[in-house]
This record gives structure tokens, sequence and C-alpha cells, in this order.
């Protein structure tokens, strides 16, 4: 029996894990996702994104856009560095 050609052996197509944290402000979901590159070769590329979902808790009247551009200053690089952590432990592996 001859070996399967490679385009035609199963395989990763996407997994996405997600982490819900929680705080006074804010329930934040972080998405990490990782599949084959589209770009580089499907055998040893990886396509990696990493995106954070925030819902705030309570919006006062008429606030709601300076309430989420706060939680934006405060919390864009902790997202930043967070997700190269992540990335760089997927590499690890």
């Amino acid at each position: 029996m001859e070996p399967p050609v490679a385009d035609q052996v199963g395989g990763l197509q996407s997994l996405t894990m997600r982490r819900i944290q929680s705080n006074e402000k804010f329930d934040r979901q972080t998405n990490a996702k990782i599949e084959p590159s589209a770009h580089l070769d499907p055998r040893t590329g990886v396509y990696m994104q990493i995106n954070s979902h925030f819902a705030i808790k309570e919006l006062p009247k008429g606030h709601g856009a300076n309430t989420a551009i706060e939680i934006l200053a405060e919390q864009f690089q902790t997202c930043v560095n967070e997700s190269d952590e992540i990335m760089n432990t997927i590499m690890e592996l």
C-alpha cells in the first residue's frame, strides 16, 4: 500500500481556546486561535490570532464611549503583552 499524498491526509483545521476574566468594570474574553497557514507550507506554517473582547458592566448614561476609551487605554498594552506571551508559548511547543 502506498503512503497517502500529503494533501489527502487529515489534520488540524482550526483550534480556538477561550479564557474568561471578570472584574468590577468589565468581563473580558480572550480567544487564541491557531490553524494552518494559508501563505506558508500548511504542513509546517501556522497562523495565530489572539483577540480580546470586553463587555462593560455599567455604562453611565451618555458616557459609554468615554468608558470604552478608558478601558482601552488601561488594557491595550496588557492585551498586547499577553498576546505575545500566548504566541511565544505556542511556538515553544
